[in-house]
């Protein structure tokens, strides 16, 4: 008897049923928050430029995006939740224009 699901992982990507990437975004966008977490309550006392350069190296991580449809909206979650990120590192307000946290936190 052959099962039917609504999504199924396969390599690490989520196939869906309705061909769309939005479950598959979700995930690596899931995926990278908790890293995101783990870097920060970790390291959270190290100066702001010693995080930001941990979370290029340890959270950037986006296996698979190769495959997404880059026309797909859910894909500004990802983005949204990388610069919450680099905000909390930089103590930064909320409001903070992304222009200029993208500038503050470029690493070499």
């Amino acid at each position: 008897m052959i099962e039917v699901v609504e999504q199924w992982p396969h390599l690490g990507h989520i196939i869906t049923n309705r061909c769309t990437d939005d479950a598959d975004i979700m995930n690596r966008r899931n995926c990278m928050i908790g890293q995101i977490h783990n870097v920060l309550c970790n390291f959270g006392k190290l100066p702001a430029w010693v995080k930001s350069k941990l979370l290029y190296s340890y959270c950037s991580s986006l296996y698979g995006c190769e495959l997404w449809d880059l026309w797909d909206g859910t894909i500004t979650n990802v983005c949204v939740a990388w610069r919450k990120a680099l905000r909390r590192v930089w103590n930064l307000p909320f409001n903070t224009h992304s222009y200029f946290v993208f500038e503050l936190s470029k690493c070499e």
